[in-house]
């Protein structure tokens, strides 16, 4: 019997097994994980790590997928995820990005807003213990240092001791196309 277990054990796939969060992200996405604290943000008072998947398109204005990308907070411990912690970490991230990024600093990140807000539509991860839509209007550091309004879906569920924060990101509005293939990438082993 305790043969049996351990090679249920190894064979039984865990977080710390899998080399990423992302199933069904397509091949072409460019992936990255970066651990916190976040260089970029250190107002973010959190543990984990980040992993994100940009569309082909990210990085260029005129594409179709421009500014398009998912990530995934994987954190330590149950944390307490709602609009108001949302929020506020979301500020500090896309503050801290432009500071980090912008070659012209010429936006005042401090005008930066985020709005977060719950919501009781269908979940699109079945499971999630929070849904969330919210926008951010700041300035694209990366590509036009320009106003940009990001549309986010947020997604929260807790799995093997962690606390998951799913975010879809984009400037298009939720009727575009970018939204299926966003919506079709899933968390891999600790999805709910």
């Amino acid at each position: 019997m305790l043969l049996l277990l351990a090679c249920i054990h190894f064979l039984v796939p865990t977080m710390q097994d899998t080399e990423t969060l992302f199933t069904k992200a397509p091949a072409e996405w460019k992936a990255e994980i970066i651990p916190f604290p976040l260089g970029f943000a250190p107002e973010i008072k959190l543990a984990g790590k980040e992993e994100l998947r940009f569309a082909p398109g990210m990085y260029q204005a005129d594409a179709p997928d421009y500014f398009s990308y998912a990530f995934i907070w994987w954190l330590d411990g149950e944390v307490t995820v709602d609009h108001a912690m949302l929020q506020e970490n979301f500020g500090h991230y896309y503050r801290g990005l432009y500071n980090a990024v912008s070659k012209t600093k010429a936006a005042d990140p401090s005008t930066f807003t985020v709005s977060i807000r719950g919501t009781r539509e269908r979940a699109w991860v079945p499971g999630a213990f929070g849904n969330y839509r919210g926008t951010i209007q700041w300035v694209d550091p990366f590509v036009t240092e320009k106003a940009q309004t990001l549309n986010l879906m947020i997604a929260a569920w807790r799995c093997e001791g962690k606390t998951a924060v799913y975010v879809l990101a984009s400037p298009q509005e939720s009727g575009h196309p970018v939204w299926q293939q966003l919506k079709e990438m899933r968390a891999g082993v600790c999805s709910p």
